[in-house]
C-alpha cells in the first residue's frame, strides 16, 4: 500500500517497479496535487482541508494492517501519512520517504520523526545531506537509505546549445522569473519559459510587454514529452530559476545544461546537486545580469560546466539509485509473501 498526494508522472518509474515486485499493490491518494493514473490500482479518497497547509485524507486506516508493506510520506501537515503507523501493532513494515528532517526546528517534531523512523522498517531520503540531518536528530544510520531524488530520462544526452536561457516547470512567483525578465532589459539575450500557471504567466507576459521584451521572452505550454523537452534543452545555454530550484536541476543536467540560481534562497533538496563546477551560483539578486552576461560570453567555462553537469547526472542521478534505496529496506521485510525480489 502506498499513501501519497497523487501519482505524479515523474514517479511512475518507481511505481512501475513496485508493481512488478509485489503481487498486489494499492495506491491511496488525495488528488491534492496530481490526478490518478488508470494503469495502477488506485483509490482516490476524500481530502479534508483543516487549516492552512494541513489536510486529512479519509480512508479506512485499519486496512493498512493487512498489507505486507506500507510506503508513505512522513508529513506532519498530512496526519494520514503517520497516524495509522502510530496505531499499528506491526511498525516494522512501514517505509517512509521524503526530504529528511524538513524545515521545522521544533524539538517536538524532530523527536516524533526520530522515533517514528527508528521504529519503522526505514526511511528513503532524497539526498545525502538529508541523511546527515536525520542522523543529527537521532535517527539510526542503518534505518536510512539515500535515493538521490531523480527523474527517468531515457534520452539523456550532452548538448551544447547557446541560443537562449530556459526555464521548465510550474510558473510560480516563488521561482523569481520576473527577475530574469528584468535582467534581460537592454540586452540581446532571450529566454524560453516552459510551464503552466495562468496567473503568474499573465504577470510575466505583462512585465515583458512593459519592458519591450516580448520578442525575447517566449512562453510555451508545459510538457512531459521528453522528445520535445530534449529539443528545447538542446539549444539552451543554461537553465535559470533564480529563487527556487528542484527536480528541474536533474532534468537540466540530463542534457548537460548548467543551472543559474541564487545560493541564498529556500530551494528544494536537489539544489544540493549544484556547485560552482556545474552551475552558475550567485549570492545577491543584483548579480544576476552580470551572471547571465558571463554565461554567454565565456564559452570555455560554459563548455566545462556543461560537461560536468552531464557527468554528475550520469554518475549520481540514474533512476536505479531510487529503486535500490527501496530494495535496501525490502530485503529486511519479515514474512512478506506478497513480495518478489527482482
Amino acid at each position: 500500500m502506498i499513501l501519497e498526494y497523487g501519482i505524479p508522472h515523474y514517479r511512475e518509474f518507481i511505481f512501475d517497479h513496485l508493481s512488478k515486485q509485489f503481487k498486489d499493490i494499492k495506491f491511496i491518494h488525495t488528488n491534492e496535487r496530481f490526478g490518478s493514473k488508470n494503469k495502477y490500482k488506485t483509490l482516490s479518497s476524500v481530502n479534508i482541508k483543516l487549516f492552512k497547509g494541513i489536510s486529512l485524507c479519509i480512508f479506512n486506516i485499519f486496512k493498512t494492517f493487512n498489507y505486507d508493506v506500507i510506503i508513505s510520506t512522513l508529513n506532519y501537515r498530512k496526519p494520514h501519512t503517520w497516524i495509522p503507523f502510530i496505531l499499528s501493532s506491526n511498525k516494522n513494515n512501514w517505509i517512509f520517504w521524503g526530504q529528511g528532517k524538513g524545515k521545522s526546528s521544533s524539538k517536538i517534531f524532530n523527536w516524533l520523526k526520530k522515533n517514528i523512523i527508528n521504529k519503522s522498517l526505514g526511511y528513503v531520503v532524497y539526498t545525502e545531506s538529508g541523511k546527515n540531518e536525520l542522523i543529527k536528530i537521532g535517527v539510526k544510520d542503518h534505518k536510512i537509505s539515500v535515493a538521490n531524488n531523480t527523474l527517468k530520462v531515457n534520452n539523456a544526452q550532452l548538448t551544447f546549445g547557446d541560443d537562449y536561457l530556459i526555464y521548465v516547470g510550474r510558473l510560480q512567483e516563488r521561482k523569481g522569473l520576473d527577475k530574469v525578465i528584468r535582467a534581460l532589459e537592454s540586452t540581446k539575450y532571450s529566454i524560453i519559459i516552459v510551464g503552466d500557471g495562468i496567473d503568474e504567466k499573465n504577470k510575466l507576459l505583462k512585465l515583458s510587454e512593459n519592458l519591450n521584451l516580448s520578442d525575447q521572452v517566449i512562453f510555451k505550454e508545459g510538457t512531459f514529452d521528453y522528445k520535445e523537452l530534449k529539443s528545447l534543452y538542446s539549444n539552451a545555454i543554461a537553465y535559470i530559476s533564480p529563487d527556487h530550484v528542484g527536480l528541474g536541476v536533474v532534468q537540466s543536467f540530463a542534457f548537460g545544461v548548467p543551472v543559474i540560481t541564487c545560493k541564498n534562497k529556500a530551494h528544494a533538496p536537489e539544489f544540493g546537486y549544484c556547485d560552482e563546477t556545474n552551475s552558475y551560483l550567485y549570492e545577491y539578486d543584483d548579480e544576476l545580469p552580470s551572471i547571465i552576461k558571463k554565461v554567454y560570453e565565456n564559452e570555455s567555462i560554459r563548455s566545462q560546466k556543461k560537461h560536468l553537469a552531464y557527468n554528475f547526472y550520469l554518475n549520481n542521478l540514474h533512476y536505479d539509485n531510487v529503486i535500490n534505496a527501496f530494495i535496501y529496506h525490502f530485503k529486511n521485510l519479515n514474512n512478506a509473501s506478497n513480495y518478489t525480489e527482482s
